[in-house]
Parts: structure tokens; C-alpha cells; sequence
């Protein structure tokens, strides 16, 4: 089987979330309003499913908008958050596994080697940063995954500050609003 080219992955994989990403631009008031509704008929179910979703795709909504939508339908904040919070883990193990895909195929030429050097390098404060703030935490753990970021170091540089994330911002709403 031929080798995939490192930069036409990269390229393929960039080009993917500046689409995605510009469709939730484009209908972001459309999506947090159907998200809502969802929340609204189904409850806790459709918190989970939301925030599979929101934390699976690489677009501009991060899982405070589940957490919104729950607190303002009265839901009990910490059940909202947990269940968030189960999403984000689910989603996100997966979205390391489909870069671990491609990790066998990437990896054999020796351009490649310049790029797993610098991941390897600089890529946890690059995760850290994604699972934090409002930089697009998916494409990270696609990059974690194929560049063979031990799963250790995953957990403590993406998920554990993902989860942090979650429950400040469901605290933040619990108390302050």
C-alpha cells in the first residue's frame, strides 16, 4: 500500500476544518437555536448527543453551548455538566483514535520526520491551548493521534484541561447567572 504524503494529509485535514469551520460561522445562530430546541424536547439525552457532536467536529461551537442550553431550561447544573463532560471524553478518545489511523501511513518518509520532530516538541502546548481556549481543539486531536502522542500525555495535555474547561464554565453558570 503507497504512503500517504504527510502535507497532503495536513492540507486535506486543513481545508476540512476551514469548511466546517466557516459553515458554523456562516449559520451559528441557526445551530445554537436549533441546539436549544433539541435540549428543550428531549433533556439530558440531548445534552449528551450535543455535546458528542459539538466536541467530535472541528467548528466554532465549544461545549458551553450545551451548558448554556441547559442552564437556561432549568436543568441541574451538575447533571448538565457531568454529562458534558462524558460527551467531550467519548468524543474525543475518538477523535485521537481516526489520527492514530494515520499514524502507520504518514510516517515512513523522511519529510515526515521534521513534522513528527516539531509535534513532538511543541505539540502539547499547541493541545493544552485547543482544550482550553478558543483555538479548534479537534484538529488537535487528529495531529495528537497521527503523530503517535502517547496516550499518557494526551490524557494530561488535552483531556484533563478539556474536562477543567467544562466544569469552570458549568460552575461559572451555576453561580453567576
Amino acid at each position: 500500500m503507497k504512503r500517504a504524503n504527510p502535507i497532503q494529509i495536513v492540507g486535506f485535514v486543513g481545508f476540512f476544518v476551514v469548511i466546517v469551520f466557516l459553515l458554523g460561522i456562516v449559520f451559528l445562530n441557526q445551530i445554537k437555536s436549533e441546539i436549544s430546541n433539541v435540549v428543550s424536547l428531549y433533556g439530558y439525552p440531548a445534552i449528551f448527543f450535543v455535546a458528542l457532536i459539538v466536541e467530535a467536529l472541528a467548528q466554532p461551537i465549544g461545549p458551553e453551548v450545551p451548558l448554556i442550553s441547559g442552564k437556561v431550561l432549568g436543568l441541574n447544573m451538575v447533571y448538565v455538566s457531568l454529562i458534558v463532560i462524558i460527551g467531550s471524553i467519548l468524543a474525543t478518545f475518538v477523535n485521537y483514535k481516526i489520527g492514530g489511523f494515520f499514524y502507520d501511513r504518514i510516517c515512513e518518509d523522511k519529510r515526515c520526520e521534521k513534522y513528527l520532530e516539531l509535534y513532538r516538541k511543541y505539540g502539547k502546548y499547541g493541545l493544552f491551548i485547543a482544550a482550553i481556549g478558543p483555538v479548534p481543539y479537534v484538529p488537535f486531536c487528529w495531529f495528537s493521534g497521527a503523530f503517535g502522542m502517547k496516550i499518557d500525555r494526551f490524557v494530561y495535555y488535552g483531556l484533563v484541561p478539556r474536562i477543567i474547561r467544562i466544569i469552570v464554565v458549568g460552575l461559572a453558570l451555576g453561580f453567576f447567572f
